[in-house]
């Protein structure tokens, strides 16, 4: 299998070779070669997300029905004036944070903990480089004088936005504990 890729910023096209069948691909790719795409063929969208990261020239990824090695090219395409190590400013690194991004970091950052689950109800943007979101944790275990003890309730999520293009979830609070943690946490 073989991936002829290009990436214009954070944006990702190109094609996929499976077989004899060559397959159109749309997807988003990070700073650190992570990357989330979709096939099309003869116009209609594939189901199955692709993600994985491009390493060298191998391209490692994970579909629902397991990991597989591509060969891979990746093309720089990006043609702007500004450094190569920042997107211009009119773009952002993949736009506002999405709320499946946010949820997925949060699931991250409550398995570091001793236990719950998060739930995120929305994302807010709150200036041009931070974005809250609305949680609710249930079942979370704090630590107490009494010792742990679980939490069930609203709570907020920070993530800032840095230049590099990165997103990181820099504080979690829960205000009816007067609980605040800073996961510093990158999104992927």
């Amino acid at each position: 299998m073989k991936a002829t890729l290009e990436r214009d910023w954070y944006r990702l096209t190109g094609t996929t070779l499976r077989g004899i069948t060559e397959y159109q691909v749309k997807g988003e790719i990070n700073e650190n070669g992570y990357v989330k795409f979709k096939e099309s063929f003869e116009g209609q969208e594939l189901p199955d997300e692709w993600t994985g990261q491009i390493l060298g020239n191998q391209l490692t990824i994970t579909k629902p029905n397991g990991p597989a090695v591509w060969l891979a090219e990746l093309k720089e395409t990006s043609s702007v004036t500004s450094s190569p190590s920042e997107p211009p400013a009119s773009k952002s690194s993949s736009g506002r944070l999405s709320t499946a991004k946010a949820q997925a970091t949060l699931d991250r950052w409550i398995k570091t903990r001793e236990g719950g689950t998060v739930v995120v109800i929305g994302v807010q943007e709150t200036t041009q480089n931070q974005d809250q979101a609305d949680i609710k944790v249930t079942n979370f275990q704090h630590k107490s004088w009494f010792g742990p003890r679980p939490f069930t309730g609203p709570g907020t999520a920070t993530f800032k936005h840095y230049t590099d293009g990165r997103w990181v979830l820099t504080d979690v609070y829960f205000w009816q504990l007067d609980l605040l943690a800073h996961p510093n946490m990158t999104v992927e």
